[in-house]
């Protein structure tokens, strides 16, 4: 368990506590560190901790007028909206998937292992090492 224990504290001093509960390499590791930087543990801890919450913070929390909220959780919330036109790239894009597919299983069809073959294979490599060496 890592604590800090203060006195009364001044102005600008942390007065609120936080106990920890640590695995000993944990702890060792941040003791390490601390040292490498010529901090107290704390004064590594906290700076550290502090950065990964406004990490958190900004990447995870936005901020937004109440207007602009209320406008978002009413666009979230509602229906979703039928759309002809990505309806329409949506069966475009499956047939030129199709497409596609089928002319890679033509290429691979033309010949495996010399000989020719209309029939779909896919090739197995897990023992090709095996047999060349």
């Amino acid at each position: 368990m890592l604590e800090t224990k203060m006195a009364t504290p001044a102005a600008g001093d942390r007065e609120a506590r936080k106990n920890l509960r640590l695995r000993r390499q944990d702890k060792e590791r941040i003791k390490v560190a601390a040292k490498a930087t010529g901090v107290r543990e704390m004064d590594f801890i906290v700076p550290a901790s502090l950065r990964e919450a406004e990490h958190v913070m900004n990447r995870y929390m936005s901020i937004l007028p109440a207007g602009a909220f209320a406008a978002f959780k009413k666009a979230a919330e509602a229906p979703p909206r039928n759309l002809p036109g990505l309806d329409r790239l949506v069966e475009e894009a499956k047939d030129a998937l199709k497409d596609d597919e089928a002319a890679s299983d033509r290429r691979r069809g033309a010949k495996i292992n010399g000989r020719e073959t209309s029939e779909r294979v896919t090739p197995d490599f897990r023992n090709r090492r095996s047999t060349e060496a």
